[in-house]
Formats: C-alpha cells, structure tokens, sequence
C-alpha cells in the first residue's frame, strides 16, 4: 500500500488567544482530505490528529517534538505528499515541501478534499519508490533541514 502524507497548517497564523479553535479548524480540514483518501482506498498519514489531547508541553515544545515525529514518517514511510490550500502558512509544512522534494516524492496540492483525480491515478500507477536509488538523494540537506526544524523557535503567538 501506498501512503500519502498530507501536510498542512495545524497552527498556521494562529494566535494565543485564538490558537485552540485554530488548531480544531485545521485539524477538522485536514481530516476532510483523509476521509477523501480512505474512500478511495489510499493510505495516509496525517501528522494532524497524532498529537491532538496528549501532550502537556507547551505549543512550541509540542511544534518541536512532533516537527521531528512527523519528519520520520515522512522520510522513512510515505510515497507522496499532498498539501492542504494553505500550507504555506505553516512553517512545518514550508520544510516538509523541501524534504519531499530532496526525496523526489510526487507532491499533490488539491484545491479541496474532492480533487484528488491527480493521487487516485498517481495510486493506480505507481510502483517505483523515489528512494529506492538513494545515490540521488541529499541525506545530508534533508538532515539539516530536520536540525532546523528541531531548532526552530515557534513564532511566539501574539
């Protein structure tokens, strides 16, 4: 089974006063795309809702944490990226494109959750795993962007 990763905004421009309902709006529109996939039989991944009610850190040790989380599964399980409208507010999702362009993972940008033609034909073809010829790949920019991630200091909210 193929595995899509999608990536999008979980805090994007949020504040602190409104981060909470943010957060739930974006993690309600990234699940839409999930369920669009799982109808059409294609696995994903959806770094949105593993975080969701169990952590205590604060929002920027929880970013940090689960920056790091999510880059795994990106370099180490999935086969492609789709990108919610949006994601380049997200700092998180900014370095996931960078990473899955070094991986030369195909990435899909619907425009909403029912225009996913392009992955449901992508799924039905595809068989050849970008990373099977690592030769091609720059592991070291793909861990220097994964140290930046891990570094990086959330934008504090205002």
């Amino acid at each position: 089974m193929k595995i899509v990763y999608i990536s999008g905004a979980f805090l994007g421009n949020g504040t602190k006063a409104n981060a909470r309902e943010v957060i739930k709006k974006n993690i309600e529109t990234a699940k839409t795309y999930a369920k669009s996939l799982a109808k059409n039989n294609i696995g994903f991944f959806l770094p949105h809702i593993h975080s969701v009610d169990i952590e205590e850190k604060s929002i920027d040790q929880t970013q940090r944490f689960y920056y790091e989380q999510d880059v795994e599964f990106l370099t180490r399980s999935s086969d492609a990226v789709l990108f919610i409208p949006g994601w380049q507010e997200s700092f998180g999702a900014r370095c996931e494109r960078k990473i899955a362009e070094e991986l030369k993972l195909p990435m899909f940008f619907p425009k909403n959750p029912d225009d996913i033609k392009e992955i449901i034909d992508w799924n039905k073809t595809a068989n050849i795993d970008p990373r099977d010829d690592d030769k091609t790949i720059d592991w070291h920019k793909i861990i220097d962007i994964r140290r930046g991630m891990a570094r990086a200091m959330v934008p504090a909210a205002a």
